[in-house]
């Protein structure tokens, strides 16, 4: 037995698959299952390479994207933080809105616009009043569409 102080759990068994670290539980958050090479994060018993019970998020200097596990009334959505991971920017996922079920694609921020671009140039835009224009970026009007192409505004 190798004792904590010294490096080792202090455990003199173990259960097969179980990654220890630190101070030793039964209950390891981390499972290797080597028969099908698959990892589990708080499960143990994976069913894909790399399984995860709870929700996801990589952080970098430049932002955030989350994988959030659904609940009762949502199946689960990504989302996008800002650098700090305190604010988030939007969100792509399933949600029960109005008594359905309804594919979402949300900005959160009051005075961002959502923005759908084809060969990196902006082709629609649909501002945070709820206005929208197509090949414009300053659409002006609720509940119309705004064009405009070389012959102005239509």
């Amino acid at each position: 037995t190798l004792n904590v102080a010294n490096g080792g759990t202090g455990q003199t068994s173990f259960t097969a698959g179980q990654i220890h670290y630190g101070s030793f539980s039964t209950s390891s958050n981390l499972f290797w299952d080597s028969a099908n090479n698959r990892l589990g994060v708080g499960t143990s018993s994976p069913g894909y390479t790399l399984s995860a019970n709870g929700d996801i998020r990589t952080v970098t200097s430049n932002g955030n994207v989350g994988l959030t596990q659904g609940t009762a009334t949502n199946s689960g959505y990504v989302s996008f933080w800002d650098a700090a991971g305190t604010t988030r920017s939007g969100y792509i996922g399933y949600a029960t809105l109005a008594g359905s079920g309804n594919f979402v694609l949300s900005s959160d921020l009051a005075t961002n616009s959502m923005i759908f671009q084809t060969n990196a140039t902006e082709r629609m835009r649909i501002d945070s009043s709820g206005n929208v224009g197509i090949g414009t970026n300053s659409p002006s009007t609720y509940g119309k569409f705004v064009t405009y192409s070389s012959g102005g505004y239509a």
